[in-house]
């Protein structure tokens, strides 16, 4: 799978660096309600539904010291925001969601040895089958 948040790309750039963990969170709002002697509440659906994805990329460098360097620089290459794509190949098919207004939390990283690892978390509205 590859991601990517505007131009830039956070997951799959080389297959070795699809994205591990991945987690897709929708989240909404409910208006719930209870009743005087009433044998049950209500709920509502009140929509306002907010998505979190969240996943790590495993990155291996030439060196330890590219490795750090790299570890160094990321978070400050990354953007903050913009449109999430998430496209997925497999057996010669593809598919593509779309996240439109997505906002990337600054990425956690560490590495060992010449393996970087980064927790990316990005927060948006629905996902989308068409592109904004």
């Amino acid at each position: 799978m590859k991601i990517t948040l505007g131009t830039f790309v956070l997951a799959g750039r080389v297959p070795e660096e699809a994205p591990r963990d991945l987690r897709i969170e929708p989240d909404g709002q409910v208006q719930t309600a209870g009743f005087v002697r009433a044998a049950a509440g209500r709920a509502w659906n009140r929509g306002n539904v907010v998505t979190r994805i969240s996943f790590t990329v495993a990155r291996q460098h030439t060196d330890v010291r590219a490795a750090q360097n790299f570890l160094l620089d990321h978070e400050l290459d990354c953007p903050g925001d913009g449109l999430l794509t998430c496209t997925s190949s497999a057996e010669g098919a593809e598919s593509v969601r779309y996240l439109p207004d997505a906002v990337l939390q600054r990425p956690k990283g560490h590495h060992t040895g010449a393996t970087t690892f980064h927790d990316y978390v990005v927060l948006g509205g629905r996902l989308t089958r068409q592109k904004p």
